[in-house]
């Protein structure tokens, strides 16, 4: 690449007549005007491409450039095809860099959009999990204070069963409250969508422009409460399972207790069948004692009288 206006004679003086350090010297500053005026053109060519101009119509233009050079037009010489660069004046300099600070200050101002935005979802998540852990402490409350104490009892599981089945209704139930307010939270949203999606089909039928439709923040409620619901409905689950667990060790008492109770009914069984017994015998007794003395008393009258 060879630069406008470059001809045989360099900064330095003739080039036959410089030294080697000269020659050095020039060459270099010669490469780092080069490196300058093509980042410039770099940039100019994109300010242009952004503009939608056609960057070999520099006429069309009105940007005032220097006569001797155009915009990255080929010039072919005797030798080889030169590319000319195009050289800036400074009111074109300062024109694309505010250009390029404007558009670079937008994108700070959406990127800080997107972080307070981050931020805003990451304190409503953060409230979310705060009310979890309220409400788990309160249904951890719940459960030491009305069932572990009847589990510690080894004579009330039965009633330990009860209280914990009961336990388990009422965080059930409010599990399927949980789960059909999400449910009508979903329904809701995925209705807005339909309305949407058919109110774009409308404006892009009637060529419309669509003003301030932020489909960004719509798609961030709705992944919001699809993770939300996601997340609750992994809570439930492992609830559940806990639970699950939980009901099935308290079967296996029930069933011990079960097989207590039955040992114990034919206990009293046996006892009231004991005690009958014993009433009987005790009659028996009685009966066998009243004819003993009756023939005593015979015996003893008959052997009076022979006396």
């Amino acid at each position: 690449m060879a630069l406008a206006g470059t001809k045989k004679k360099l900064p330095g003086g003739d080039i036959q007549s410089m030294s080697l350090p000269q020659l050095m010297s020039s060459i270099s500053s010669i490469n780092s005007m080069a490196a300058r005026l093509q980042f410039e053109n770099f940039m100019y060519q994109r300010h242009i491409v952004k503009l939608g101009l056609d960057s070999e119509i520099d006429q069309a233009l009105a940007f005032a450039t220097s006569a001797q050079y155009t915009i990255r037009i080929k010039k072919t010489s005797n030798a080889f095809e030169q590319t000319r660069y195009v050289l800036l004046k400074d009111e074109n300099k300062c024109m694309i860099a505010r250009e390029y600070l404007d558009e670079l200050a937008g994108d700070i101002a959406e990127t800080n959009r997107i972080c307070e935005s981050t931020i805003s979802n990451y304190k409503i998540t953060k409230e979310d999990l705060d009310l979890s852990m309220k409400y788990l402490k309160k249904q951890r409350y719940r459960l030491q204070r009305r069932v572990v104490p009847l589990l510690q009892d080894g004579e009330k599981t039965m009633e330990a069963h009860h209280a914990f089945m009961h336990f388990h209704s009422v965080v059930l139930k409010d599990m399927d409250a949980v789960t059909e307010k999400l449910r009508i939270t979903n329904k809701n949203l995925l209705k807005r969508l339909d309305s949407i999606k058919q109110f774009l089909k409308e404006h892009a039928r009637s060529n419309v422009m669509i003003q301030a439709v932020d489909f960004e923040e719509q798609q961030i409620q709705v992944t919001q409460a699809s993770m939300r619901m996601s997340e609750l409905e992994n809570l439930i689950a492992v609830r559940k399972v806990v639970a699950a667990r939980l009901t099935l060790s308290l079967e296996k008492m029930k069933g011990a207790l079960n097989k207590e109770l039955c040992a114990s009914q034919q206990m009293k069984k046996r006892f009231r069948t004991t005690a009958m017994h014993q009433k009987l015998l005790s009659s028996a007794i009685e009966q066998y004692q009243e004819n003993s003395y009756e023939q005593h008393r015979r015996l003893w009258g008959s052997t009076k009288r022979r006396l």
